[in-house]
């Protein structure tokens, strides 16, 4: 591509973030000579934690839905990304079940529950492991409690707690935080207060937290 065919593709794209919702203080990301990526920056202080880049560590918000093929996919990236150097990032997971998917809102009551014993990341990878059977059976309750196993839980007290009004609450505020956001698909991460949609290769999010720290 050539440079004035770059630079009118990045007004153009420009262009529709605004008019999609982007506010003023997007960026731009050259991914690569082929692909922009839109960074919106979030559009009011998130209430359920607190996003700073103190001594240096990136804090990263990512809203999921645990029936999205694309939340799975991102799910690996990010836990790679964090295993590389954990001490780098600060990370928050939030629920955001769509309304497309049938049984995504219990299932995110289900992870909500896990974490209750510090088990939400394992039953996450479980249940994306099996996300094609969660479209597929009849039981979705034995197939959840199946997940849990495989996860070591106290299946008796994460039972109770993930049809409890705490967990009903938890979800509550989770989804109520994604609206402040103007969340609109899932997955949505937020790195340093700038939101970009969608999977994204381990790659690209190394050279998104790149390129902020220049910002």
């Amino acid at each position: 591509m050539s440079k004035a065919k770059f630079i009118t593709l990045w007004i153009i794209l420009f262009i529709i973030s605004i008019c999609l919702g982007g506010t003023a203080g997007a960026l731009l990301f050259p991914h690569s000579s082929e692909k922009v990526i839109i960074l919106k920056p979030s559009p009011v202080p998130f209430t359920m934690v607190k996003s700073s880049n103190v001594n240096g560590v990136v804090t990263i918000i990512e809203f999921f839905d645990l029936q999205c093929p694309f939340s799975a996919r991102n799910h690996l990236v990010l836990n790679e990304l964090i295993r590389k150097n954990q001490a780098n990032y600060k990370c928050f997971y939030l629920s955001y079940p769509l309304s497309i998917h049938e049984h995504a809102q219990s299932l995110a009551k289900a992870v909500i529950a896990a974490d209750m014993q510090g088990k939400a990341n394992e039953l996450k990878s479980t249940i994306y492991r099996r996300q094609s059977l969660f479209t597929s059976t009849p039981d979705i309750e034995e197939l959840t409690l199946l997940c849990a196993k495989e996860c070591s839980l106290n299946v008796e007290k994460w039972a109770i707690d993930k049809n409890s009004e705490v967990v009903n609450l938890q979800l509550e505020n989770e989804i109520q935080e994604g609206l402040r956001q103007k969340v609109s698909a899932t997955p949505t991460t937020f790195i340093n207060g700038y939101g970009v949609n969608g999977a994204q290769s381990l790659a690209v999010y190394e050279q998104i937290i790149e390129y902020l720290k220049n910002k």
